[in-house]
């Protein structure tokens, strides 16, 4: 690693704010483009504007948490990384590109400081001609607010990743039963969302006072999924709450 670990990487002012608007920085060294679509006009919030009492909505962190996350994981030849003190130069045709950043959690360190922890996925290559996806990967990065936009302290660190309870499907413990028709056919309708449903594999249960429609379902890709749908007797989504 060139220079040894960076102590603070200074993220410009667009990564900061790029959720609210682009507005004018006068010279911008290295720029970086973000796409925007919005039907209002820009608008650069004033520093007290972004602060309710003396905390950033956690929203502007995370976006920015994000962005970091997903340049730092992106080997494509681009100098992001070498902006951070990050050495290359042995990254010959490896590749790397990030499918998706999910923030788990925003915790306040003080009014301007704030430890984001997030959840990598990637795909990488060995020479760009086939990828593979990687394990996740939860990492923790503290932000900072400066003068300049947002700071990012040190480089990611790898942490746990967050665990999921897994339990049995709920029809296992359920006797199947018959719905009203408008359940079923509402139930084919919700679940065609996702592609075509295999009704031979339809199958209902009772639970929670709500039907549980289960079926397995092609994608338009013709990969088979296991999909559920919970309706009230009126055939009306719902969400249990068990």
């Amino acid at each position: 690693m060139a220079g040894g670990l960076a102590a603070v990487v200074v993220v410009s002012a667009l990564v900061a704010r790029f959720v609210w608007g682009t507005p004018d920085y006068g010279e911008v060294t290295n720029p970086i483009s973000v796409e925007t679509s919005t039907t209002t006009e820009p608008k650069l919030l004033t520093e007290a504007e972004l602060f309710t009492g003396d905390v950033l909505e956690p929203a502007g962190i995370a976006g920015a948490t994000a962005w970091v996350l997903r340049e730092y994981f992106t080997l494509d030849g681009g100098d992001f990384r070498g902006q951070l003190g990050v050495d290359d130069s042995e990254v010959g045709t490896f590749r790397s590109y990030v499918d998706s950043v999910d923030v788990q959690s925003v915790k306040t360190i003080s009014s301007k400081a704030y430890s984001v922890r997030a959840v990598v996925t990637r795909m990488e290559s060995v020479d760009g001609s086939g990828y593979r996806r990687l394990p996740p990967l939860c990492v923790e990065v503290v932000l900072s607010m400066g003068e300049d936009g947002f700071e990012m302290i040190d480089l990611p660190v790898p942490v746990e990743l967050p665990e999921v309870g897994i339990v049995p499907p709920l029809a296992e413990t359920e006797e199947m039963v018959d719905p009203p028709e408008q359940v079923r056919r509402q139930a084919i309708a919700v679940l065609s969302r996702a592609g075509t449903p295999d009704q031979e594999t339809l199958k209902f249960s009772r639970h929670l006072g709500y039907w549980r429609g289960e079926s397995v379902v092609d994608d338009p890709a013709g990969v088979r999924w296991s999909l559920v749908v919970w309706l009230n007797e009126s055939g009306e989504e719902v969400t249990p709450i068990p």
